[in-house]
C-alpha cells in the first residue's frame, strides 16, 4: 500500500513539474524578449519608451481621478 502512495505522489510531482515547465517557459521566453533592444542589447529601452509615453501617463492619471470618484 505504502508503495502504490509513493508512485503516486512520484506521478503527480512529475505532472506538476510538465505543467509548470509548460507554464514558464513561454513566459520566461516573453520576459527575456521583452528586455532585447531594437540594436540587439540587452536593455530598459521598451519599458522607458511605455513609461515616457504621454498617453500611457493620461491613461493612469484618468485611472487615479475614476478611483477617487468612486470613493466619494
Amino acid at each position: 500500500m505504502e508503495k502504490e502512495r509513493i508512485e503516486l505522489k512520484f506521478i503527480f510531482g512529475l505532472i506538476c513539474v510538465v505543467f509548470l515547465g509548460a507554464v514558464c517557459c513561454p513566459l520566461a521566453i516573453l520576459l527575456s524578449k521583452s528586455f532585447l533592444q531594437a540594436s540587439g542589447g540587452v536593455g530598459l529601452e521598451n519599458y522607458l519608451a511605455v513609461l515616457n509615453n504621454e498617453e500611457f501617463l493620461l491613461s493612469r492619471a484618468c485611472e487615479k481621478i475614476s478611483v477617487n470618484i468612486d470613493l466619494l
